[in-house]
């Protein structure tokens, strides 16, 4: 992970700095004790998986949150914890402004939770990148995440990726988007691949969405495709 620390204490941000040489997860440390310079970096595209930011800053009518707020608007996938000596001043407005919150750690940081956090970053940075897919299409390459797409459709060699706000096409074989998008999708027919969390019912020969679009299944994969289904959704509850 690559780790960013954010805060007007010289003296912290070397403490921090020390404590998280020794998590054998973390790539990289950059330690900024001006809150614009690393929110220019991240403007000009440096890019953190994780940004320990300090609450308390001497700035006019803006704190932290603030500009974890601001991160977050550029940067939603970075995770933000939060660090302050003043839990009983911060705890509720931690909340206040929209962040990827990781977590939340008061001075001095104990090291036990700090694994703690580092441990549950790790597992939401896992998360995320296995929930994106790169596709390749028009010249471009584009990162869709994968509870966006509402279904994959074939036809002569071509491939269009509905979601939520466009319809994407793309020159591949439905087989190799049936690999990549496994474990919520389910083949219905040779021509369509859905993902199950916008699946509304499964009949006999054709799958309604979620987005009342009526899809074809076909005689052959209709009774695996709702097993799947059904075994799928058991295991949201």
């Amino acid at each position: 992970m690559k780790v960013a620390i954010c805060d007007d204490e010289v003296v912290f941000l070397n403490k921090m700095e020390e404590l998280l040489k020794s998590n054998n997860d973390i790539e990289s440390i950059e330690k900024y004790n001006d809150i614009g310079k690393l929110y220019r970096n991240l403007l000009s595209g440096e890019v953190y998986d994780v940004i320990f930011m300090d609450i308390e800053w001497n700035l006019p009518n803006s704190n932290g949150t603030h500009f974890a707020a601001k991160i977050n608007e550029r940067n939603p996938e970075i995770q933000i914890i939060y660090v302050t000596a003043y839990n009983d001043r911060f705890s509720q407005a931690i909340f206040w402004e929209p962040t990827n919150l990781c977590g939340y750690l008061v001075k001095p940081v104990k090291e036990d939770n700090l694994s703690v956090l580092l441990d549950k970053a790790k597992r939401n940075i896992a998360r995320i990148k296995k929930d994106k897919l790169v596709i390749q299409y028009k010249g471009v390459t584009e990162t869709l995440h994968r509870n966006h797409i509402i279904y994959v459709e074939s036809k002569a060699h071509t491939l269009f990726i509905h979601t939520l706000t466009e319809k994407i096409t793309v020159y591949d074989k439905l087989d190799e988007y049936e690999k990549k998008l496994r474990d919520s999708f389910v083949r219905i027919h040779k021509s369509y691949l859905v993902n199950m969390d916008y699946v509304k019912r499964i009949e006999s020969l054709e799958v309604t969405l979620k987005t009342e679009e009526i899809l074809p299944a076909s005689k052959s994969r209709v009774q695996e495709a709702k097993n799947k289904y059904f075994k799928y959704m058991s295991e949201q509850l």
